[in-house]
């Protein structure tokens, strides 16, 4: 039968306790003897000790009778000492028999001898002295009483001896009881050494056979924990310690199997990392950077280590165009998200060379898929130089085009008018309907070519803003009455309503808060059938201003909502209702109102209706230079 870890210590623990066990009965052994010793000693020897110690006082009371009896002045004053010596007599008497009860040893007998040999010679003399007394012989009485002292004397020595002995007699019993204990203690802590050295070589032996294996697996997981995962425990036997060794070997194997898997995929990782075209940086969600590509290196001009353990913010140095930091908490915080987060518009990487790089950010948050903890962000740039160097052409292509087309087709429009007016003479009715078609898709060609310049200005930021304090309701009045004609002919009115009814003053550019109103104003009554109300409704938020234009026309369709602000895109149900149309209005809108720092949004229910949103800071827009205004 095999024997484990928990046998062996059992067996120890109970042999130990097994000797402090008997160690504890023998010296209470040895103890409960001497004590016993000590105890019949005293029982022993104290009453005879009391038997002299009373025959001593006895013989001094004797004296005092027998003197009280001498000078006794009436003969019955000496009758009752004569009486009180003869009851003393008896006591010694007694205290002789006292004695003899409880002697036990050889050596008091010669004691007891001249003991009773003095008591009675001393009451003999003692009964004569007592006899002679009433004769009043002075001779007699002079020898008797000489006579009575010197036998009292005698047993006063018998006795002193007697108790010297006893007292001598008990203290030897107690040495020899004492001697008897120490060799009894002597013989039972020579047993108690013996099984505490066989208990010793017990423990040495266990200890050897449990310690060795342990040793080895300390030292076998210390090579693990430097990342040596071969040295394997070399398994012998059985037992605890064995089953151990064996687990041991077997979770090494995993773990090596487990990291050489890990490397593997980390590897794939980075040679797929290196693959990717854009950069790429793992940040924990501490904001720590965790992995870098060689395209992210190359980006931001550091080297991989660098950059590794270090918080994003100081790694990736995002600007403006001009070179002003942009607002941290515009970028910085979104590294460690739970929602994707893009920054396109305007941003550029500041290289540690002092380059600016044209790049959009993306960045996207990893989660733990046991927890659904967040894990860390991916953050990716992608260098937009090539990109924003084909808008720029893009831009200038239409800038040059624009002018190059507004010309003729100002020309056009200039003439179709003279044609109508009959500057070339009077025109039949037919001839007008042409030349009114042709002043007409002039016109419609002359504001798209205006917008494409207008848009072209606002994203180049060539467009010069200079704030002044504006009334908004007054400036929304003079955009009312700019499209009077249009809302009249169509039947339209436009309500206003104010939150508070008195709007004070902000500091706004003219042409761009003018610019923004009119195309809302444009797109609500082109998409809202005759007769229709159109609302605006304006409303001070706390240090915003929110305005709204709200239409009760054909409303945007869920699939056409998110596309709705993006270039040249009209939605399939605007089309129908209005063929004519650009779809530049409310991407010039959103470049506006974005670029002064507001927020541009709607709500909308097709076939109900669509309510457009933007907000102005109350503190006012900020001043922009610029080598262009946004009238064309």
């Amino acid at each position: 039968m095999r024997t484990t870890i928990r046998t062996k210590i059992f067996g120890v623990s109970l042999f130990a306790a097994g000797i402090l066990a008997l160690a504890g009965l023998l010296f209470s052994s040895v103890s409960q003897t001497l004590q016993q010793s000590f105890d019949r000693i005293i029982s022993e020897g104290t009453p005879r000790i009391v038997a002299v110690l009373n025959a001593r006082s006895i013989l001094f009371e004797i004296s005092g009778a027998l003197l009280r009896a001498e000078n006794a002045p009436t003969p019955e004053d000496f009758i009752q000492a004569k009486n009180m010596l003869f009851a003393r007599i008896d006591e010694l008497n007694h205290e002789e028999l006292t004695y003899e009860k409880f002697l036990t040893i050889k050596e008091s007998p010669d004691l007891l001898r001249d003991f009773s040999l003095a008591k009675s010679a001393f009451t003999s003399a003692l009964v004569d002295e007592l006899l002679v007394l009433p004769t009043r012989d002075a001779l007699k009485i002079s020898t008797q009483k000489s006579l009575v002292k010197e036998r009292a004397t005698l047993m006063e020595s018998a006795l002193s001896r007697l108790l010297r002995f006893e007292l001598a007699r008990q203290e030897s019993e107690k040495t020899v009881a004492i001697i008897d204990a120490k060799n009894k203690t002597n013989l039972e802590a020579g047993v108690l050494g013996i099984m505490t050295i066989l208990l010793l070589a017990i423990a040495l032996y266990i200890n050897k056979s449990l310690s060795r294996p342990i040793y080895e697996l300390k030292n076998a997981l210390g090579d693990v924990a430097r990342g040596d995962f071969e040295h394997l425990i070399k398994v012998e036997g059985e037992g605890d310690i064995v089953d151990l060794a064996k687990a041991y070997n077997l979770m090494l194997i995993r773990i090596k199997n487990a990291t050489q898997a890990t490397q593997t995929r980390a590897e794939e990782l980075k040679q797929a990392l290196a693959s990717v075209a854009d950069g790429v940086l793992m940040v924990g969600v501490d904001g720590n950077v965790a992995l870098v590509n060689s395209v992210a290196e190359e980006l931001i001009a550091r080297a991989e280590d660098e950059m590794l353990g270090k918080y994003v913010t100081d790694v990736i140095m995002l600007v403006h165009k001009d070179g002003t930091p942009i607002q941290k908490e515009n970028w910085s915080d979104p590294f460690i998200v739970r929602n994707n987060k893009e920054l396109e518009q305007d941003c550029y990487l500041q290289t540690t060379r002092g380059e600016l790089i044209a790049v959009s950010i993306f960045v996207a948050p990893v989660f733990n898929s046991a927890n659904n903890n967040l894990f860390g962000s991916v953050v990716t740039i992608r260098d937009m130089r090539a990109a924003r160097q084909l808008e720029d052409a893009r831009m200038s292509f239409i800038a040059v085009a624009s002018h190059q087309l507004r010309t003729p087709l100002t020309s056009m429009r200039w003439f179709a008018e003279m044609l109508t007016n009959g500057d070339a003479g009077e025109l039949s009715e037919d001839q007008k309907a042409f030349v009114g078609r042709i002043y007409e898709s002039a016109d419609r060609m002359i504001n798209l070519v205006n917008l494409l310049l207008q848009i072209g200005r606002v994203e180049a930021k060539r467009v010069r803003i200079a704030p002044e304090p504006l009334a908004i309701l007054a400036v929304t009045n003079t955009v009312i009455d700019s499209l009077r004609p249009t809302l009249e002919a169509r039947k339209q009115q436009v309500k206003i309503m104010t939150r508070p009814e008195v709007i004070p003053q902000i500091s706004m550019g003219k042409d761009v808060i003018w610019e923004v109103i009119r195309n809302l104003l444009v797109n609500a009554s082109h998409y809202s059938p005759e007769g229709s109300i159109i609302e605006i409704i304006i409303v001070l938020k706390g240090d915003i201003l929110e305005y709204a234009v709200r239409d009760y026309g054909i409303g945007i369709p869920d699939a056409d909502k998110p596309k709705i602000f993006q270039k040249f895109y009209r939605a399939e149900n605007a089309i129908q209702y209005v063929p004519e149309g650009s779809g530049l209005g409310l991407a010039l809108v959103k470049s506006l109102v974005e670029g002064w720092g507001g927020v541009v949004r709607f709500e909308s229910i097709a076939g109900k209706g669509t309510t457009f949103f933007f907000t102005v800071p109350r503190a006012g827009m900020k001043p922009q230079e610029g080598d262009a205004s946004l009238s064309v």
